[in-house]
């Protein structure tokens, strides 16, 4: 049972890691879009320079943003998985012990 766990908290943050991936990447595109069409603003070149470094920050602390959050998610996984795995290691072990004891009570 606690194989299983472990192979379902594989399969978890796979699955997350490819969310934040993709999020990653969605992210970067729009960001890189908004820099690239920074000069379709009607306004002077300083201010589509501002805009353009703006957006620039804004993608950097998000994506930055984006790794933080995967990487939380990912521990809660880990941490639940744990104490999942744990309880199961306890609860196996109360049972067997039980099962030792009452056939020794019976006699």
């Amino acid at each position: 049972m606690r194989t299983l766990v472990w192979l379902l908290t594989i399969l978890a943050i796979i699955i997350w890691s490819g969310l934040a991936l993709i999020s990653h990447w969605v992210f970067g595109l729009s960001a890189d879009f908004a820099v690239r069409n920074a000069d379709q603003v009607p306004v002077d070149a300083e201010t589509v320079e501002q805009i353009s470094e703006l957006t620039r920050l804004v993608a950097t602390f998000g994506k930055w943003t984006i790794v933080t959050i995967w990487a939380l998610g990912a521990f809660l996984i880990y941490v639940i998985a744990k104490l999942i795995a744990n309880w199961l290691t306890r609860r196996e072990t109360i049972s067997s012990s039980n099962s030792e004891v009452l056939p020794r009570d019976a006699r």
